[in-house]
């Protein structure tokens, strides 16, 4: 026999001070109108966050060890007490292959630095709570190379509504865009399987690869709707370089991933007056609705970076400089799609074209340990 335990306890407080106002056009009787939307929060929240853990390991043969034990997890702030059990074992079939088997209950009670105040929420939310089984299998076909094939499936039973936005790109304040909607989900599903390996050499070669295939769609309105970041397959190749006896390391990585989700848009023309007698065509824009989310996707994703590290060990601790290439070869790769509309000679034209995610990028740092 062997224990496992630990508990936690920690007081928290948050403060909210938030203040914007969005604005959403449409047209009434003719007239084109902002709707001028104010979200002001003022607010405080104090709680106490517990949890706590119990997990014996036994081993009832030499082949076998299990592991069956809880975790308890408490926020005031949510009235949330919930305990989540847990098990796991590993079988070992040969000094080279082994099984591993994993199921249990996970919560995930809301921070209290959580709340959606920008979207006007001001009361917190049970906890998502979700089923989690894995299975995994493991071989070393020789000592310094490492292979794994896994599956998992996580049912989220319970889930927190929250706002989302329906596109992937990245903007300094998502929640006035016009994209933003309220995904009251209920419960969710995700599956995955993924195969991978890694090989080491005693010259200071380590390479590592990876594919996984998977999917994580939530429950909305009754209909399954893949996540704003749902990538169906995806791929990892890591290569890195230590020169024996050296403070150098160099690396490479590349990453290959199926598209994001993308919303369908919707382009509305509409004639207003302009002043007493004249008329003038607008063209409104329209987002969702959130459960035919994914029905076209993304292009494809994939980069390369490259890293070099310098590590220098001092009395005073161990230093690394690193120099970073992020995105070397300048790929664009689609954070969203931009769309046009226009008006002409009584026809409607939309078109779209790529808002590019970051591409290259160069950045240096330092790390201290001590």
């Amino acid at each position: 026999w062997a224990w496992r335990w630990g508990a936690e306890v920690k007081p928290q407080k948050g403060t909210y001070d938030y203040a914007a106002q969005r604005s959403i056009r449409r047209v009434q009787a003719d007239t084109l109108v902002d709707d001028i939307v104010p979200y002001l929060t003022t607010m405080q929240a104090n709680g106490t966050q517990a949890s706590a853990y119990l997990a014996p390991r036994f081993k009832p043969f030499s082949w076998l060890v299990t592991e069956i034990g809880a975790r308890y997890d408490q926020a005031s702030w949510t009235k949330d007490a919930l305990v989540s059990p847990r098990a796991n074992a590993l079988i070992t079939i040969t000094p080279e292959l082994s099984v591993r088997l994993a199921t249990g209950r996970y919560v995930q009670p809301q921070q209290i630095f959580g709340l959606q105040v920008q979207d006007g929420v001001s009361t917190f939310a049970a906890a998502d709570m979700a089923e989690h089984r894995v299975l995994g299998v493991e071989y070393h076909p020789w000592s310094n190379t490492t292979l794994r094939a896994e599956g998992y499936e996580r049912i989220t039973t319970q889930e927190r509504p929250r706002y989302v936005n329906l596109r992937s790109d990245v903007i300094v304040f998502p929640e006035l865009n016009l994209d933003r909607t309220y995904r009251n989900a209920t419960e969710g599903v995700a599956r995955g399987v993924e195969l991978s390996a890694q090989v080491s050499s005693a010259t200071g070669w380590d390479v590592a690869a990876s594919y996984a295939q998977s999917s994580v769609a939530d429950k909305v309105s009754g209909v399954m709707v893949p996540r704003t970041f749902d990538q169906q397959h995806t791929a990892y190749v890591d290569v890195s370089y230590k020169p024996v006896g050296s403070g150098w390391r160099f690396s490479a990585a590349w990453q290959l991933h199926s598209g994001w989700p993308e919303s369908p848009v919707t382009a509305i023309a509409d004639t207003v007056r302009v002043g007493k007698t004249g008329r003038q065509t607008i063209i409104l824009t329209q987002y969702g609705p959130i459960t035919a989310l994914g029905a076209s996707r993304l292009p494809w994703y994939h980069r390369v970076d490259m890293r070099a590290t310098r590590d220098v060990e001092t009395s005073r601790g161990k230093f690394a400089f690193f120099v970073d290439l992020f995105n070397l070869f300048d790929t664009e790769n689609a954070a969203a799609y931009i769309y046009k509309a226009s008006v002409r000679n009584n026809v409607l034209s939309f078109t779209h074209a790529v808002a590019p995610q970051l591409g290259r990028l160069p950045s240096a740092g330092v790390s201290w340990e001590f």
